[in-house]
């Protein structure tokens, strides 16, 4: 386990970005797998399914302490809300 309190806050920035891309990506993963399963029971059935392609990513916003106001930064994601409900909706249609 990693003792942050010894990081300094761009270290601790550096290390937060790293850790929302590397969750993000395992995300995109873990869909994309989902994804190539539903395809292929879809295929085993004999039912044609699709997905529709994920739209802009949203930005994820982090408070960022500046002295002593807080200050909103805004970060990419690759996920959108609507897009979640969108692929959702897929899935409990091809079910």
């Amino acid at each position: 386990m990693m003792d942050v309190k010894t990081y300094s806050d761009e270290q601790l920035q550096r290390l937060l970005k790293d850790i929302h891309k590397e969750l993000d990506q395992r995300k995109m993963e873990r869909i994309k797998l989902a994804k190539e399963q539903i395809k292929k029971l879809a295929t085993e059935a004999g039912i044609a399914v699709s997905f529709s392609d994920a739209k802009a990513p949203r930005k994820r916003t982090q408070k960022i302490q500046t002295g002593t106001q807080p200050v909103t930064k805004e970060v990419e994601i690759k996920t959108t809300e609507k897009s979640q409900k969108t692929e959702n909706k897929e899935l409990e249609e091809v079910m």
